[in-house]
């Protein structure tokens, strides 16, 4: 059920113009996965995380592209597209405040979607915990794929580049070239 929840079709930014890069028919792949093509054109519109899950899939296998998701992510603004925390985030005295902030706030953006910050005291570092519905299912590795890069963007980008993660732990085996993450 939690797979059916909305997304904000501002996801869909950059789609067709790496569709069409890498040979593929857009409008075709939209509607395989289930996707009103028009949804692309309005980002105010919400599509299900269920159909980007398997959009993400299906070009990935289509166009022979295993990182896929991550290419779409690199087109996309990471900022614009979290978009509904901009207050949360300009408002936070800290970075790690402004974390914690939209991880107990992220149903603003997708209900599907859990984020938690955790600090491991042994590191003394914190990390961000993103949980997708059908974490680890072949169907959702893209769309985890995109969350990660998307969320590591926004994060270089809030701290002027002096945040970054130093490790990425994926729920499911990579799926894409070394040289690609």
């Amino acid at each position: 059920p939690e797979a059916a929840t909305p997304l904000p079709a501002i996801a869909l930014t950059g789609f067709r113009g790496l569709a069409e890069a890498l040979g593929g028919d857009p409008l075709s792949l939209l509607v395989g996965a289930g996707i009103d093509p028009s949804a692309a054109e309005r980002p105010e519109d919400s599509i299900s995380l269920l159909a980007m899950a398997r959009l993400l899939d299906d070009c990935a296998r289509t166009l022979a592209c295993p990182d896929f998701a991550m290419r779409l992510a690199a087109r996309q603004d990471a900022l614009r597209m979290i978009a509904p925390f901009e207050r949360l985030y300009s408002h936070a005295p800290t970075l790690r405040e402004a974390f914690a902030w939209s991880a107990s706030h992220n149903q603003i953006y997708s209900a599907a979607i859990r984020v938690s910050t955790v600090y491991d005291a042994e590191r003394q570092s914190y990390a961000q915990r993103y949980q997708l519905p059908g974490e680890g299912l072949p169907l959702f590795r893209q769309l985890a794929e995109l969350v990660l890069l998307l969320s590591q963007d926004a994060v270089g980008s809030m701290s002027g580049g002096l945040i970054r993660a130093h490790e990425i732990w994926l729920s499911h085996p990579p799926i894409a070239s070394p040289a690609a993450y």
